[in-house]
């Protein structure tokens, strides 16, 4: 996605006067505002005050970041911890948070129903908005987020919450407990490697026209056709059960209806195949393939991240705040302490049992779309 850059430096700040000079920017750390104030405009003017406790290096909002300091200026962002302050050699970039959230203690949040998609899509767009901004950054400045710093004991690219498990920062969990708590399959995993990908400017295979084959609508409650081949685009309409419908093209377990012009989800669990003929033959175009959506990178890691016991690491952490969001919690023994173990197996076959999922304690494609709903 193209994103605007504007220049509004927070000269009134005392950070902006702070002496204190930066080691170099050596990488760059990911924030999230912490509370429901969506304007990075409203932001970049709170922190362009002489009473300013804090300024980071940037501010976004979907499609729209704010330079509030010169990339080399030492911010006022991250804090500290034993090993140092992240502030001398990270640049700090935080996100604005949709209007719709309601704080408790903790950084616990509610969203109303009504808001909860438009909230979702708010925290997504934004996501990306960081992607394409890091990636910038990153490549201008010859910079690896995939990388360690050197004589640091951390990546190029980390978050808040990393940040204070290395040291270097003070004790906050953002982003990741808001995409955590959305229910949204992002990491900062997922983040790091979005931007490695945005560097090179690597995309997704375009769908490829498919066999042509009719499909028949087995699941009991009819199939949503969505506009995009995600789980989390818009509904157009629900077909009812016994429907059947021509598939003209086909990606990531979607396929594309040109009767509705939408996307079914073709899961064994969902559709029948009735028939398959062979579909003509067209002239490629000579195009580069369209950059996918935000939704359908979104959808596209989820199939590609499958879980089961045993296994350990950030996606496992992600797997259990949703559980937790969602009350498997087994009386509040759950933790999000990133390993798959015996009690998230069990809170996971839960879940699948309520569900009407095939119960194996994997977590695949269906899984991850009926924890995302």
């Amino acid at each position: 996605m193209a994103i605007t850059i504007k220049i509004r430096h927070a000269t009134k700040s005392p950070c902006y006067n702070d002496p204190r000079k930066m080691q170099g920017v050596l990488g760059g750390m990911l924030h999230s505002v912490g509370c429901p104030q969506a304007s990075a405009d409203n932001w970049a003017a709170r922190w362009n005050r002489v009473t300013a406790r804090v300024c980071p290096t940037y501010v976004t909002e979907p499609g729209v970041a704010i330079q509030c300091l010169p990339e080399d200026k030492r911010p006022w962002t991250s804090g500290s911890g034993p090993n140092g302050n992240a502030n001398n050699y990270m640049f700090q970039v935080e996100m604005a948070e949709p209007k719709w959230l309601k704080y408790g203690k903790g950084g616990k949040f509610t969203v109303a129903p009504e808001h909860l998609e438009a909230s979702r899509k708010y925290v997504i767009e934004n996501y990306w908005t960081a992607v394409e901004l890091f990636a910038d950054i990153f490549k201008r400045r010859g910079l690896d987020p995939l990388a360690k710093i050197k004589g640091k004991n951390h990546l190029a690219l980390i978050s808040h919450k990393e940040g204070h498990k290395a040291g270097v920062a003070s004790n906050h969990g953002d982003p990741e407990h808001l995409w955590a708590q959305l229910k949204l399959p992002f990491t900062m995993d997922t983040f790091r490697h979005d931007v490695k990908a945005a560097m090179t400017g690597s995309t997704t295979p375009a769908p490829k026209p498919a066999e042509s084959k009719r499909v028949q609508i087995i699941t009991p409650h009819g199939l949503n056709v969505r506009e995009k081949p995600s789980t989390l685009s818009k509904r157009l309409k629900t077909l009812p059960k016994d429907s059947v419908v021509e598939i003209a093209e086909e990606t990531s377990g979607w396929g594309y209806v040109p009767a509705e012009k939408g996307w079914l989800h073709l899961g064994t669990k969902y559709v029948k195949v009735l028939a398959t003929e062979p579909a003509p033959k067209s002239t490629p175009k000579s195009v580069s393939p369209p950059k996918p959506s935000p939704a359908d990178k979104v959808d596209a890691w989820a199939k590609a991240n499958t879980l089961k016991q045993g296994d350990k690491g950030p996606v496992v952490g992600v797997l259990q705040a949703i559980l937790i969001n969602l009350g498997y919690t087994d009386d509040n023994k759950m933790v999000t302490d990133e390993n798959l173990g015996p009690l998230t197996d069990r809170m996971v076959k839960e879940f699948q049992t309520d569900h009407k999922l095939y119960v194996d304690g994997v977590v695949g494609p269906q899984t991850w779309e009926a924890l995302m709903k």
